[in-house]
């Protein structure tokens, strides 16, 4: 690998490789779900959640995407007894902090340097008899 030196362009370095995962969730109370350890060296530029099956029913329940360290900073807190095939992350106000910045009103990605846990969180679920499953789309670059 060519390194650049100060005022010089150089060739590309590195090879992006894009992905696409569906990653199906299953929730089981109000224990939070990992869904997939993300690896370093990774940019997630869109999740969006489809609901599989609706929970059934505490309505002041909700549901979101995140990681370890933002647990809605990808889609924010969203009514998982929404209807099956609901999907929820295409409009940008459903989106978390790490996807949309509603100040600058654009579209946003989150980098990792190092591995993390991205996760799916239910809360104030005590009363959901049925609880609900998700399929999560996870849309990126990775690179080596």
């Amino acid at each position: 690998m060519t390194e650049a030196t100060a005022g010089q362009g150089i060739n590309p370095t590195q090879t992006l490789y894009p992905f696409a995962e569906c990653i199906r969730a299953v929730t089981v109370g109000t224990t939070d779900v990992d869904l997939w350890e993300i690896p370093a060296k990774t940019l997630i530029t869109d999740v969006f959640v489809v609901v599989v099956t609706a929970g059934v029913g505490n309505t002041t329940a909700y549901a979101a995407v995140g990681d370890e360290d933002d647990e809605d900073g990808f889609i924010a807190g969203f009514d998982p007894t929404s209807a099956a095939a609901t999907c929820i992350g295409d409009d940008p106000t459903e989106r978390g902090d790490y996807l949309y910045d509603s100040t600058k009103k654009a579209l946003c990605g989150k980098y990792y340097a190092t591995t993390k846990s991205m996760e799916v969180v239910l809360e104030n679920a005590t009363n959901v008899t049925t609880n609900p499953i998700f399929d999560v789309f996870v849309m990126g670059y990775r690179y080596a």
